[in-house]
Protein backbone atom coordinates (compact mmCIF):
# COMPACT_ATOMS: atom_id res chain seq x y z
CA UNK A 1 0.00 0.00 0.00
CA UNK A 2 1.71 3.21 -0.98
CA UNK A 3 1.11 6.10 1.43
CA UNK A 4 1.61 9.52 0.50
CA UNK A 5 3.23 11.88 3.08
CA UNK A 6 1.06 14.80 4.42
CA UNK A 7 0.95 17.58 2.69
CA UNK A 8 2.89 16.31 -0.72
CA UNK A 9 0.65 16.35 -3.77
CA UNK A 10 1.07 13.58 -6.15
CA UNK A 11 3.72 14.79 -8.74
CA UNK A 12 5.24 17.45 -6.95
CA UNK A 13 9.03 18.03 -6.80
CA UNK A 14 9.87 17.04 -2.86
CA UNK A 15 13.25 16.21 -1.95
CA UNK A 16 11.84 13.94 0.49
CA UNK A 17 10.49 11.30 -2.55
CA UNK A 18 13.58 9.01 -3.34
CA UNK A 19 14.49 8.94 -7.19
CA UNK A 20 15.57 5.98 -8.74
CA UNK A 21 18.60 6.00 -11.15
CA UNK A 22 19.68 3.68 -14.46
CA UNK A 23 23.43 3.34 -14.49
CA UNK A 24 25.85 5.41 -12.46
CA UNK A 25 24.85 8.32 -11.21
CA UNK A 26 28.64 9.74 -10.75
CA UNK A 27 30.09 9.94 -14.31
CA UNK A 28 33.84 10.35 -14.58
CA UNK A 29 35.95 13.80 -15.70
CA UNK A 30 39.10 12.83 -15.08
CA UNK A 31 41.70 10.43 -13.12
CA UNK A 32 45.26 10.23 -12.46
CA UNK A 33 48.24 8.90 -10.18
CA UNK A 34 51.62 10.12 -9.24
CA UNK A 35 53.93 8.30 -7.32
CA UNK A 36 51.72 7.59 -3.98
CA UNK A 37 49.15 9.90 -4.39
CA UNK A 38 45.63 9.37 -6.91
CA UNK A 39 42.93 11.65 -7.64
CA UNK A 40 39.79 10.73 -9.53
CA UNK A 41 36.95 13.73 -10.71
CA UNK A 42 33.47 13.38 -11.55
CA UNK A 43 30.44 14.94 -12.18
CA UNK A 44 26.82 14.04 -10.65
CA UNK A 45 24.60 12.60 -13.33
CA UNK A 46 21.48 14.25 -11.74
CA UNK A 47 22.61 17.77 -11.35
CA UNK A 48 25.39 18.14 -14.37
CA UNK A 49 26.56 21.61 -12.79
CA UNK A 50 27.99 19.60 -9.28
CA UNK A 51 31.27 18.36 -9.53
CA UNK A 52 33.80 16.50 -7.43
CA UNK A 53 37.03 15.94 -6.89
CA UNK A 54 38.58 12.90 -4.42
CA UNK A 55 42.87 13.01 -3.84
CA UNK A 56 44.62 10.28 -1.87
CA UNK A 57 48.40 10.64 -0.55
CA UNK A 58 50.20 8.27 1.39
CA UNK A 59 53.22 8.68 3.90
CA UNK A 60 55.37 5.73 4.77
CA UNK A 61 57.87 6.24 7.10
CA UNK A 62 60.08 3.00 8.43
CA UNK A 63 63.37 1.52 8.49
CA UNK A 64 61.99 -1.67 7.35
CA UNK A 65 62.43 -2.06 3.52
CA UNK A 66 59.42 -1.62 1.59
CA UNK A 67 58.26 -0.62 -2.16
CA UNK A 68 54.61 0.33 -3.14
CA UNK A 69 52.43 -0.12 -6.22
CA UNK A 70 49.67 2.73 -7.27
CA UNK A 71 46.95 2.09 -10.02
CA UNK A 72 43.67 3.88 -10.88
CA UNK A 73 41.43 3.11 -13.32
CA UNK A 74 37.73 5.85 -14.03
CA UNK A 75 36.37 5.17 -10.13
CA UNK A 76 38.93 3.14 -8.49
CA UNK A 77 42.54 3.82 -7.07
CA UNK A 78 44.69 1.76 -4.85
CA UNK A 79 48.30 2.20 -3.62
CA UNK A 80 49.23 -1.06 -2.36
CA UNK A 81 52.93 -0.96 -0.09
CA UNK A 82 54.76 -4.10 0.29
CA UNK A 83 56.76 -4.34 3.53
CA UNK A 84 59.57 -6.31 4.94
CA UNK A 85 58.73 -6.11 8.35
CA UNK A 86 61.47 -6.59 10.96
CA UNK A 87 60.74 -7.22 14.74
CA UNK A 88 60.97 -4.14 16.84
CA UNK A 89 60.94 -1.89 13.70
CA UNK A 90 57.61 0.68 13.92
CA UNK A 91 55.95 0.64 10.70
CA UNK A 92 54.24 4.49 10.70
CA UNK A 93 51.38 4.76 7.57
CA UNK A 94 49.41 7.81 6.94
CA UNK A 95 47.25 8.02 4.53
CA UNK A 96 45.59 11.26 3.83
CA UNK A 97 41.97 11.98 1.75
CA UNK A 98 40.45 15.19 1.23
CA UNK A 99 36.94 15.75 -1.11
CA UNK A 100 36.38 18.80 -2.94
CA UNK A 101 33.17 20.11 -4.46
CA UNK A 102 32.38 22.47 -7.04
CA UNK A 103 28.88 23.92 -9.22
CA UNK A 104 31.22 26.36 -11.42
CA UNK A 105 34.87 25.03 -11.62
CA UNK A 106 36.01 22.88 -14.37
CA UNK A 107 36.95 19.05 -13.35
CA UNK A 108 40.40 20.02 -14.13
CA UNK A 109 40.22 23.10 -11.57
CA UNK A 110 37.96 20.85 -9.45
CA UNK A 111 41.26 18.21 -9.06
CA UNK A 112 43.99 21.29 -8.42
CA UNK A 113 41.64 22.29 -5.27
CA UNK A 114 41.73 19.09 -3.80
CA UNK A 115 45.15 18.76 -4.55
CA UNK A 116 46.50 22.46 -3.09
CA UNK A 117 43.65 21.05 0.07
CA UNK A 118 46.07 17.28 0.27
CA UNK A 119 49.36 19.36 -0.10
CA UNK A 120 48.09 21.45 2.82
CA UNK A 121 47.19 18.81 5.20
CA UNK A 122 50.46 16.34 4.19
CA UNK A 123 52.98 19.09 4.89
CA UNK A 124 50.87 19.80 8.29
CA UNK A 125 51.20 16.36 9.03
CA UNK A 126 48.75 13.68 10.70
CA UNK A 127 49.79 15.36 14.42
CA UNK A 128 48.64 18.86 13.87
CA UNK A 129 45.44 18.13 12.03
CA UNK A 130 44.59 15.38 15.19
CA UNK A 131 44.95 18.01 17.39
CA UNK A 132 42.77 20.48 14.86
CA UNK A 133 40.17 17.92 15.23
CA UNK A 134 39.88 17.36 19.04
CA UNK A 135 39.73 20.99 19.44
CA UNK A 136 36.88 21.22 16.78
CA UNK A 137 35.17 17.71 18.50
CA UNK A 138 35.93 19.40 22.39
CA UNK A 139 34.10 22.58 20.87
CA UNK A 140 31.59 21.32 19.33
CA UNK A 141 30.42 18.70 22.65
CA UNK A 142 30.80 21.18 24.85
CA UNK A 143 28.27 23.81 23.17
CA UNK A 144 25.99 20.83 22.24
CA UNK A 145 26.12 18.07 24.69
CA UNK A 146 22.68 16.65 25.69
CA UNK A 147 22.77 14.81 29.50
CA UNK A 148 19.69 12.46 30.48
CA UNK A 149 19.48 11.16 33.81
CA UNK A 150 16.84 9.14 36.13
CA UNK A 151 15.42 7.37 33.27
CA UNK A 152 13.07 4.52 34.24
CA UNK A 153 14.67 1.46 32.47
CA UNK A 154 10.52 -0.45 32.66
CA UNK A 155 9.05 2.64 30.87
CA UNK A 156 11.71 3.57 27.88
CA UNK A 157 12.91 0.05 27.80
CA UNK A 158 16.71 1.52 27.31
CA UNK A 159 18.86 2.21 30.43
CA UNK A 160 20.06 5.60 31.17
CA UNK A 161 23.27 5.11 29.34
CA UNK A 162 21.69 3.53 26.41
CA UNK A 163 19.50 6.55 25.78
CA UNK A 164 22.69 9.27 26.41
CA UNK A 165 24.57 6.62 23.88
CA UNK A 166 21.88 7.08 21.21
CA UNK A 167 21.33 10.94 21.56
CA UNK A 168 24.67 11.68 20.99
CA UNK A 169 25.18 9.18 17.93
CA UNK A 170 22.70 11.23 17.22
CA UNK A 171 24.15 14.50 17.70
CA UNK A 172 26.93 13.21 16.10
CA UNK A 173 25.34 12.29 12.84
CA UNK A 174 24.00 15.75 12.75
CA UNK A 175 27.25 17.51 13.02
CA UNK A 176 28.33 15.11 10.38
CA UNK A 177 25.22 16.36 7.91
CA UNK A 178 25.76 20.23 8.61
CA UNK A 179 29.42 20.32 9.46
CA UNK A 180 29.95 22.88 6.92
CA UNK A 181 26.38 24.64 6.09
CA UNK A 182 27.88 28.22 7.65
CA UNK A 183 29.37 28.19 4.05
CA UNK A 184 25.61 27.88 2.36
CA UNK A 185 24.60 31.24 0.85
CA UNK A 186 21.96 33.36 2.96
CA UNK A 187 19.76 35.45 1.80
CA UNK A 188 20.02 39.13 1.48
CA UNK A 189 17.81 41.52 4.02
CA UNK A 190 14.74 43.04 2.16
CA UNK A 191 15.46 41.23 -1.60
CA UNK A 192 15.48 37.49 -0.90
CA UNK A 193 13.78 37.72 2.38
CA UNK A 194 15.03 38.13 6.29
CA UNK A 195 19.10 37.53 6.94
CA UNK A 196 18.82 34.06 8.81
Amino acid sequence: MLVQQPGVKEGEDDPRQAKIFSGKVLQHRVSYAQERRIVLAHWNRANPDDSRACAIDHRLDSKCQHSYRTSHTEDFGQVVFTIAAQPQVPIHLNKYMVYYTSKTASPDEVCRRAEWTLDRVVGQGFTQLLAEQEQYMDEFWQRSDVRVSNIQAERTRLTTIELQQAIRVNLFHILQASARAEKQRRPRQGIDGPSL
